[in-house]
This record gives structure tokens, C-alpha cells and sequence, in this order.
């Protein structure tokens, strides 16, 4: 099981594109090298997700989200995000930021598969694209 991101396949997200998208490289090799033993290998790739791997973001696009949540909570850069304005996120724009448990439920289908299926990709984002520049 490999986590990537569907920023993998936007063309503004960087380098962090260039890592994700090494890593669905990085699923397919495996994928075909270890098929004749019977070993699957799945790609997760999460969307916009409510996860503090947003403490790392700029100060502006974190408030940006906050605004847009209508919440007033003051994040300083590099900070754990307090799991009540996480929650909050999810429940204010949840068909813009998923819950980290959808992201679970995917890996979870993935690895209760017969071993006569191989999930190559799952794709884990909410309904509606994040479409704001980060």
C-alpha cells in the first residue's frame, strides 16, 4: 500500500507533484514486478483531506480555509491544528476536505480484496475540487 496524492496529477503543485507522482511510478513498478508472486500492490492517492499536513501550508491559505469554514481559530505557522477546527473544516466544507477516515475506508477495501483482484489506484477526495491556489 502506497499514499500518494492527486495533486500528482495537477500541473501547479510543484514539487510536492514530483514526489507523488514518483511514488504512483514507484506503485506501477512494483505492481508489475511483483505480479507473478501473487503480491498486490495498491495506490491511494487522498484529495483535499482534513489532516494537520496542513501546518505546513502558508499562513494566508490556512486562513483562506479558516475564513472560508467561517471559523475565527488562530493557526501560527508550523502549529499542530487543533482536532476541533480540523473537525470543523470537515463539517463546514466536507464536499471540499474529506474526513481522514474516508481515506482509511479506501485502504481498508483494498486489503479485504480476494487475492484474485489487484486495486491498482484508489482515488479517496471529496466531492468537489479544492480549486485555490496553495
Amino acid at each position: 500500500m502506497n499514499v500518494s496524492s492527486v495533486a500528482s496529477q495537477r500541473s501547479d503543485s510543484g514539487c510536492y507533484r514530483a514526489t507523488k507522482h514518483a511514488v504512483n511510478v514507484l506503485s506501477a513498478t512494483l505492481r508489475n514486478e511483483l505480479e507473478e508472486d501473487s503480491i498486490p500492490v495498491t495506490n491511494v492517492m487522498p484529495g483535499a483531506i482534513a489532516t494537520n499536513f496542513a501546518r505546513n501550508f502558508a499562513p494566508e491559505f490556512k486562513a483562506d480555509i479558516l475564513q472560508m469554514a467561517g471559523s475565527d481559530a488562530e493557526v501560527k505557522e508550523g502549529e499542530r491544528l487543533p482536532d476541533e477546527v480540523l473537525r470543523h473544516v470537515v463539517d463546514t466544507l466536507g464536499e471540499r476536505f474529506s474526513d481522514p477516515r474516508h481515506v482509511a475506508r479506501a485502504v481498508l477495501f483494498a486489503v479485504t480484496q480476494p487475492s484474485d483482484i489487484n486495486i491498482a489506484h484508489i482515488t479517496a477526495r471529496p466531492p468537489k475540487a479544492l480549486n485555490i491556489a496553495h
